[in-house]
């Protein structure tokens, strides 16, 4: 029996548990949560309590600020999967994670989610077919780490934010342009609801300029009541990975469209943790890095 724990509960969290406890040979032990919480699926535990039990463990917090500091430490203790998703931070965090697992023994599967992760696998594959970098197109849809990125800001109570391409750049990359920045290819809009007496143009400001999730892009930022939120509790998200030969005689393409992202990369998530726990590696490592082959059973009934 394959024993979990799920660290943090939210969304994504909320959805590996649901996903764990409706496999066979799987124990779900427990939820690891900082905050005061009951779950139908596992008992809860406080987030500390963690290095008292033996599993694998499979991080659901947030990449702006929780990851990359908690994951350090269970990785010392434990195998650990994450849906880590600041491309700009990812090879720093890569070589820090790999160090200490395999100081420690462990295995780390990092960026296990829809992007980084099944995107980054695709990107692979069209750069080794097509001898270029792959275009990527996120949205339109709502981005869970750079909504939880806003709300990790002083004053904000509760945010959800869109990501969507700007109109007509798809089309371009489509004819053969390159070299678009990621402030032509897209824009990003935020619903935000501050807590009582905060500053709305600090707020805003600090949203705009942080580094990474915002300052690259135009910001549309809309301070809303807490109660108009309930208008965007859906999920949904899309996005487009576009390479095109040197000669342009050939073009790929992979599309998502996702109507809940926390589901689809819960999916993600607990497929790696349980092919994680068959594996005898230690260091850490993105999904190119391993062979798909790991998900499967049997890999000649997809040949």
């Amino acid at each position: 029996m394959k024993k979990f724990a799920i660290v943090g509960y939210g969304n994504i969290g909320k959805a590996c548990a649901k996903r764990l406890k409706n496999l066979r040979d799987v124990e779900l032990v427990g939820i690891f949560s900082r905050r005061d919480i009951t779950s139908e699926f596992a008992p809860v535990y406080p987030q500390k309590s963690i290095f008292d039990f033996s599993l694998e463990v499979i991080i659901c917090t947030g990449s702006a600020n929780d990851v990359t500091e908690l994951a350090k430490k269970l990785v010392c203790n434990f195998n650990t999967v994450d849906s880590f998703d600041t491309h700009a931070k990812m090879r720093e965090y890569v070589e820090d994670m790999d160090r200490l697992a395999k100081e420690h023994g462990h295995l780390a599967i990092v960026g296990a989610g829809w992007d980084p992760g099944i995107f980054s696998l695709a990107r692979a594959l069209f750069f080794g077919v097509t001898g270029v970098d792959a275009q990527t197109f996120w949205g339109p849809g709502v981005s869970q780490g750079h909504s939880e990125a806003i709300r990790r800001i002083e004053g904000v109570e509760d945010a959800v934010q869109y990501t969507i391409p700007i109109d007509g750049a798809i089309e371009r990359i489509r004819r053969g342009e390159t070299g678009l920045s990621d402030r032509q290819k897209h824009r990003r809009v935020c619903f935000v609801a501050l807590k009582r007496g905060a500053n709305r143009d600090a707020v805003r400001e600090k949203i705009v300029s942080m580094p990474n999730y915002f300052a690259p892009y135009d910001v549309e930022v809309n301070f809303v009541e807490k109660e108009e939120l309930k208008a965007h509790a859906a999920m949904p998200h899309a996005g487009i990975i576009m390479g095109r030969d040197k000669e342009g005689q050939s073009n790929l393409e992979l599309s998502l469209k996702l109507k809940s992202n926390p589901e689809f990369t819960s999916g993600v998530l607990v497929s790696y943790a349980l092919a994680a726990s068959k594996l005898d590696m230690t260091g850490a490592y993105t999904l190119p890095e391993l062979p798909v082959s790991i998900l499967l059973d049997d890999v000649m009934k997809f040949v």
